[in-house]
């Protein structure tokens, strides 16, 4: 059973009037391009097994994902079937107490069918002036930095530009009504993250330069960049990943702060318009479903997100939400495991202030990666204690973060409080002790307890309630159920 979840100011609150976080992982189906075929077809799922270890690692939210080619693969054709399955995974996570946010994925906006660029949105709905997608050869995201289609593509997106007598971005906005008036009535579907990481079309060429220019100058005239030391590196073979060491988070700032008017822009002209018209048709059928805001592309590495919040019916919409994303720079490639705290830290600085702006919660709709040996689990642990010193609901990416990598699954299963009864002032975990404390302050008798995570046996439980431990299956997860009074509250774990 899940409880009904809405937006309370800066918080998430349950049907109870408790206080949520919520932890989790991404699961997202690209589709697979088959050449012979020609047919990009989409299986992903979840076994049992799967789902299990999930539950037994405190995962109590999905971010679901879909794309725009899957679910119409022809103008004004909807795929009911695809939904089906996409129901059927949210019935199976919903048993398991786990919430689900749908996410209309994109990467690079297309596939573009036989080029087998990205994924998203159908070959019918690419509009690319001319352009030939291309594949690219090196990293992915290459393919936003040059791709004339994929520029070009997003460019007449935002444009609305017409497409059999109905503007693109309209049609877009009618497939998201099919997919809402699907999925209004789920119990534990929370919301609606409209698109993965928007991308501003020509504008974001001219972004990436400004950034490559503003690196160059960076490194060359910055008195804090100690010139010996950065050409020691570059010429030491063995020593040259540590090159971007010397660029913190300050200096990362400073590099891509160039390009904040160009972004300031999309964010305001471009996707504030198409935020507000495709939650208008989203709330033409779920009047509660929470809306998620994903920042642009560029918003990942430390460019400001700017918009306004959403307006619905000409007014502020009650239950949204901001989910940004940040990845390291080093992201997808295999120097991932030297990744910055301190960068990705100024990434999330910039997130908090936007959050605040909006007066919305936050919830991390993408962050972290992977990578070889243990080395970069410490910078993991960085940001989960950020997230907690925030009191912010995280999403992993992707699923084999748990079901794949059992360092990483031992990292991220960790100790947090799942529902509140009341305002919670902090939480935070001590790897190295053991202990998760918890403060509350609780305002009045609540029905429902206080509901803890604890992903191994309790040792000890310190608090001023009555406590039950709740077993997660056969492992050692289990739930600590707290039930207080009216005040002021510390609870203290100690796992063995």
């Amino acid at each position: 059973m899940t409880d009904k979840i809405t937006v309370d100011g800066r918080v998430f609150r349950d049907e109870n009037g408790r206080e949520r976080i919520f932890c989790g992982v991404n699961v997202c189906d690209k589709g697979s391009y088959d050449p012979v075929t020609k047919v990009r077809s989409y299986k992903r799922s979840l076994d049992d097994g799967q789902l299990d270890t999930l539950t037994a690692s405190g995962v109590n939210i999905v971010r679901l994902g879909i794309t725009w080619d899957a679910v119409e693969p022809r103008p004004g054709e909807y795929d009911d079937g695809y939904l089906d399955a996409v129901a059927s995974m949210t019935d199976e996570l919903g048993k398991r107490g786990i919430y689900v946010f749908l996410d209309m994925h994109q990467d690079l906006y297309s596939g573009f069918g036989e080029a087998n660029v990205g994924d998203g949105a159908p070959l019918w709905a690419c509009l690319t002036d001319g352009a030939k997608p291309k594949k690219t050869r090196t990293v992915w995201a290459a393919g936003y930095f040059f791709g004339k289609a994929v520029q070009r593509s997003f460019d007449s997106f935002w444009a609305n530009a017409p497409l059999g007598g109905r503007g693109i971005r309209d049609r877009y906005a009618d497939m998201w009504t099919h997919v809402a008036s699907r999925f209004a009535g789920k119990e534990n579907l929370i919301g609606y993250d409209m698109m993965n990481e928007p991308f501003p079309g020509r504008d974001g060429g001219k972004v990436f330069r400004k950034i490559v220019s503003g690196a160059v100058s960076t490194v060359l005239f910055d008195s804090r960049i100690k010139k010996t030391r950065a050409v020691a590196l570059a010429l030491n073979k063995k020593e040259r990943h540590r090159l971007l060491d010397v660029i913190d988070g300050d200096l990362m700032r400073k590099i891509v702060s160039g390009a904040d008017g160009i972004i300031r822009k999309f964010d305001t002209q471009r996707y504030a318009p198409f935020l507000n018209a495709t939650a208008e048709a989203i709330r033409s059928v779920d009047r509660d479903g929470i809306i998620f805001t994903d920042c642009s592309y560029y918003s990942n590495i430390g460019i400001p997100y700017c918009g306004p919040a959403i307006k619905t019916g000409g007014e502020r919409d009650k239950n949204q939400c901001y989910a940004p994303h940040s990845y390291d720079i080093f992201v997808d490639t295999p120097l991932y495991r030297y990744s910055s705290s301190s960068r990705v830290g100024m990434m999330f600085d910039g997130h908090a202030k936007a959050a605040e702006r909006l007066g919305v919660p936050l919830i991390v709709g993408e962050w972290g990666g992977n990578s070889e040996g243990t080395q970069w689990l410490p910078h993991i642990e960085y940001l989960l204690d950020k997230f907690a010193s925030n009191k912010w609901s995280w999403v992993y990416w992707e699923s084999w973060a748990f079901t794949g990598n059992d360092a990483l699954r031992e990292v991220l299963t960790r100790p947090y409080p799942r529902a509140v009864t009341g305002d919670i002032v902090r939480y935070a975990y001590d790897r190295t002790g053991r202990t998760f404390i918890l403060e509350y302050d609780q305002k009045e008798v609540f029905d429902a307890p206080t509901e803890i995570f604890v992903s191994s046996s309790p040792a000890s439980v310190e608090c001023d309630g009555e406590y039950s431990v709740e077993p997660i299956g056969t492992t050692q997860a289990c739930v600590l159920k707290i039930r207080t009074a009216p005040g002021k509250h510390t609870v203290k774990v100690t796992l063995r």
